[in-house]
């Protein structure tokens, strides 16, 4: 057997075995295009073919200007399928919204962003074949369907304990739910209360260092002053020859200066706002 036959043996055995297991490539036209499209791009086609098979430079020529022609016609032809094609999109969007289709609607605007794509996975029948067409799918879906819902009755049913304990809950009952609610809230509001209420004189009697107790004033001069003499009168009372309650006297005159700037402060924050009110 020379080589040639052989070859063409090899060709024919892959030949038939792809036919046969994977079939020929099925080429799908746009939806958008028309049939007038479809028959200009035929006669493109012939208009190619008569450009290959050309003798002479001449009739090369004259092939090629037809062909020239003919694709500007396809060119032309496909632009108004696809205006007219987003032209019939836009309308169904804005009868979508009307409607409230929000479905709808956002299906049509990813197309016409072009981020349209079909999720759909292969379908396969029971023996493993791929189903192409959308008939063989939806009997394959009917098929499986009828299988799960249509089943018998399990032989051994679940054997399931009763609970040891049944408890109570109404979740109908609103207001005892707000109740609880109110109940935890007031709760937090207390400790939160209970955490402020620590002054700096209690702070003090639990060990803490004097200095760390302190009121802060970032501007006035008044503060700055009285700051250093509680700074220094800590000091003193490390070394053990401060004067018996000036600290104590020290924190009251702090408390009361801070407690004179904060009226301050929102005195002269009614007064702007005042102003603005009749300005």
């Amino acid at each position: 057997m020379d080589i040639d036959t052989k070859w063409q043996q090899i060709k024919e055995m892959r030949t038939s075995t792809c036919n046969e297991v994977l079939g020929k490539k099925k080429y799908k036209q746009k939806d958008w295009i028309s049939a007038d499209t479809l028959n200009k791009v035929q006669v493109r086609k012939e208009k190619k073919g008569a450009i290959n098979n050309s003798r002479t430079r001449a009739a090369k020529a004259t092939a090629q200007e037809d062909y020239t022609e003919a694709n500007r016609a396809v060119k032309n032809s496909v632009k108004t399928d696809k205006a007219n094609f987003i032209e019939d999109l836009a309308k169904e969007a804005e009868d979508a919204s009307a409607q409230g289709n929000m479905k709808q609607l956002y299906k049509i605007t990813r197309k016409l962003a072009g981020m349209y794509k079909r999720t759909d996975r292969p379908i396969k029948d029971k023996n493993g074949n791929v189903l192409t067409s959308d008939e063989d799918q939806l009997k394959r879906w009917r098929e499986h369907f009828e299988e799960l819902l249509n089943r018998p009755p399990p032989q051994n049913p679940p054997d399931i304990t009763p609970a040891e304990k049944e408890y109570e809950a109404n979740i109908q009952d609103k207001h005892a739910r707000i109740k609880d609610a109110k109940t935890v809230s007031q709760a937090l509001t207390e400790k939160a209360s209970e955490m402020q209420a620590v002054t700096p004189h209690r702070t003090i009697q639990c060990g803490e260092p004097p200095t760390l107790s302190m009121p802060t004033f970032s501007s006035s001069t008044e503060p700055q002053r009285k700051r250093s003499i509680i700074h220094a009168l800590a000091r003193a009372d490390v070394k053990g020859d401060r004067p018996e309650g000036s600290v104590d006297r020290a924190l009251h005159e702090s408390q009361t200066l801070q407690e004179e700037a904060v009226l301050l402060e929102a005195h002269v924050r009614g007064d702007h706002e005042a102003h603005a009110r009749h300005g």
